[in-house]
Order: C-alpha cells, then sequence, then structure tokens
C-alpha cells in the first residue's frame, strides 16, 4: 500500500519580504501550517530591480556597479542580523560570502567585456533568491523544531536555454 501525503506549497512574494518584520510574518505564517510543506520565496522587494541595475551599470561604470552590489550585500546583511542571533546570523554569513565573490567576479568580468547577455543576467539576478531563501531558512529554523531543509530551484527544475523567458523542461527518465 501507498500512503499519499499532501504537501502544503506556499510562495511569498517580494513586497511582504521587504525587511525582517516581513520575513518575520511569513516564518510565522509558515509556522501556523501543517508539515510537510515546500516554501518558495521570491527576492526580498525591489531586490530584482536592483540587481538588474547593478548588472547594466557594470557594463557602463564600475565603480557604481561595486558600489550598488555593496549596497546590496549590506541590505541582506541588515536583515539577517535583525533576524538571526548569534551564532546563526555567522553561519548564515559564511553561506552568504561565496555568493558576493561569486557577484563580485560577475560584476568584474561585465565592466570588462562591456555586455551583458540575457543568460548573465539570469546569473545575476538569481542571487536574489538566494539571499532571500537563505534568510528565511535561518530565521524559520530559529521559529521552529521542524527541519527547515534549503533546496535551490537549480536543483529541482530544468528549464529550456531562453534566457530572461525560459521555460521548464519535463525530466527525461534516466
Amino acid at each position: 500500500t501507498h500512503k499519499v501525503i499532501g504537501m502544503i506549497v506556499t510562495k511569498f512574494g517580494g513586497a511582504v519580504l521587504g525587511n525582517a518584520a516581513g520575513v518575520q510574518s511569513v516564518c510565522a505564517t509558515i509556522c501556523t501550517l501543517t508539515s510537510p510543506q515546500l516554501v518558495v520565496v521570491s527576492a526580498f522587494a525591489n531586490v530584482t530591480n536592483w540587481l538588474e541595475q547593478l548588472a547594466h551599470r557594470a557594463t557602463e561604470d564600475s565603480t557604481e556597479a561595486f558600489r550598488l552590489l555593496q549596497e546590496l550585500l549590506k541590505h541582506h546583511e541588515q536583515i539577517a542580523a535583525q533576524l538571526l542571533p548569534e551564532p546563526a546570523y555567522a553561519d548564515w554569513l559564511n553561506q552568504a560570502i561565496p555568493w558576493a565573490a561569486r557577484l563580485d567576479e560577475i560584476v568584474q568580468g561585465l565592466s570588462i567585456v562591456r555586455e551583458l547577455s540575457p543568460r548573465t543576467l539570469d546569473m545575476v539576478v538569481h542571487y536574489g533568491e538566494r539571499y532571500s531563501s537563505s534568510i528565511v531558512a535561518a530565521a524559520l529554523q530559529q521559529e521552529t523544531t521542524t527541519p527547515v531543509i534549503p533546496i535551490s530551484a537549480i536543483e529541482l527544475i530544468i528549464t529550456d536555454d531562453a534566457h530572461s523567458q525560459a521555460r521548464t523542461v519535463e525530466a527525461k527518465p534516466a
């Protein structure tokens, strides 16, 4: 016999995830729902636009792009610091440091080639969801004894190559 388990899927958009209070509200909502559940979060409010602007500016003015990048990183660090006690904040920061380094490399590359392809733009903007989902997962783990297992959409979803307009494709059996 097979037991079918229903799963609750919730999606929280950037507007509600605009600040630490928004993340706390989302975590409180999640904690009221039964398990198992899959939680999907967007980038925090205005972060996708921020990342797009950063990418475009990198092709024109690297100094301005690096300034935008530092502001973006500081924005996420401030939200995480408001939500997470030590050592959870330090753990989150250790997770986020390589992302910041990679974004720095991408901005450097864009400032050299002075060209922004749809593929590279997708590479830049996906960091908005990486940062927001990692902060939400860490904050949620502070609120519940239920294990919180972050899974990147990159590991779950296969898309076609239509960057910035990608559609999901069905996986072929192995």
